[in-house]
């Protein structure tokens, strides 16, 4: 989801919070690594519940990396700005994205029927919960406009990932939740309801298209090499890069409720088919908004595509003191945003998912590197 969901999976840790120097690269220069570590260290400060914040900001001239606090609680293992995170829903932008290189291919048509490409039992699931298949759209599901009821915001669903948080969850059984627990939201095309269960038939046409199983498709029809995404991989859906960074642990905490809780060991099937699901690193996220937006991955009638709508296609805008950036952000903290006009890339991961309102969200967090960054560029 693009902002927080309640789930909540086991495995309970005691709270231990240290700080650790940030990690600036020698291309910034000393004024912008001591602005940019400044900006870190107020924002883990106003984040008492984050065991750690890890950032990362490129731009022409520009290339800083820092973290702080803790990868690790119970082996109180600093938190490094190398390591791997789990990006949940920001693994949304690279489905959109893979979804229109098949577009620019010909092999995807935005405005036909997900009936057209869905393999079976997918179409059958949707009718027998009361969707027609063939009124939903491509488009529809890219843009949250499908209709579909949210499998991962259904209390329910939530309790069963507490309940059993090493299940390995099916793409089908998770579509099939969303028929038998919620009702259509809208009729197709009228209106925003943001829906994983969407991403997740996205993903299953990817697979039914290209003849491929998910992580082998994305990797190819995104171009993972070219872009240098040397530490971006699906959990346990692929072997993760041999170069890749350790992944850092990440937290569920909840004071009021008495919940610290390591996620570290939860299966990552309940999120994990096209909505989430993707391992990555900030410099990896950088790089690949960057390219995204930059018009590297997709054509440039695509990516105009992919930005003009009502509802964006697997991203949002975001205005910052007048500039136009997109981002999308992840349950576990993690957030990505691209400034076309400054080609300012930052990405930034709070290793936890607290109570809202209890500390910055990752879009603060962002919007505070984007400032002090442009500020340093001038």
């Amino acid at each position: 989801m693009r902002k927080r969901r309640l789930w909540t999976v086991l495995v309970p840790v005691a709270a231990v919070v240290l700080g650790t120097p940030a990690l600036a690269s020698p291309a910034a220069g000393d004024g912008s690594q001591q602005v940019l570590h400044r900006v870190l260290a107020r924002q883990f400060a106003r984040s008492p519940l984050a065991p750690g914040i890890s950032a990362r900001v490129d731009a022409p001239g520009l290339h800083w990396a820092g973290a702080m606090g803790l990868a690790d609680k119970e082996a109180a293992t600093p938190l490094r700005a190398t390591d791997t995170f789990r990006i949940a829903s920001v693994t949304k932008t690279f489905t959109a994205a893979t979804v229109l290189c098949l577009v620019d291919q010909g092999r995807v048509r935005l405005d036909a029927p997900i009936a057209s490409y869905l393999p079976a039992p997918y179409s059958q699931i949707l009718r027998d919960g009361g969707y027609d298949p063939h009124a939903i759209t491509v488009r529809h599901l890219l843009t949250h406009t499908s209709g579909l009821y949210d499998y991962g915001q259904d209390p329910a669903y939530q309790q069963a990932v507490l309940a059993d948080p090493r299940h390995r969850w099916t793409p089908v059984e998770q579509v099939t939740w969303a028929m038998t627990h919620g009702q259509p939201v809208s009729p197709p095309g009228k209106e925003f309801h943001y829906s994983d269960t969407g991403y997740v038939l996205l993903a299953r046409i990817v697979e039914a298209v290209t003849g491929h199983r998910q992580a082998v498709a994305y990797r190819h029809l995104l171009n993972y090499r070219r872009l240098g995404l040397t530490a971006t991989w699906f959990e346990t859906l692929e072997p993760a890069p041999r170069s890749a960074p350790p992944r850092a642990h990440q937290y569920y905490e909840n004071p009021a409720a008495g919940l610290d809780i390591d996620t570290y060991g939860a299966d990552p099937s309940f999120d994990l088919y096209g909505g989430g699901g993707l391992v990555s690193s900030t410099a990896d996220l950088n790089r690949f908004y960057r390219a995204l937006l930059s018009g590297e991955i997709i054509s440039t009638r695509s990516l105009r595509t992919m930005l003009d709508h009502d509802a964006s296609m697997g991203i949002f805008a975001e205005t910052v003191d007048g500039m136009r950036c997109w981002e999308h952000e992840g349950f576990w903290g993690s957030l990505a945003m691209y400034c076309p006009d400054r080609r300012l890339a930052v990405s930034v991961t709070l290793n936890v998912n607290a109570p809202e309102g209890s500390m910055p969200s990752p879009d603060d967090d962002a919007v505070a590197f984007v400032r002090a960054a442009t500020k340093v560029m001038r």
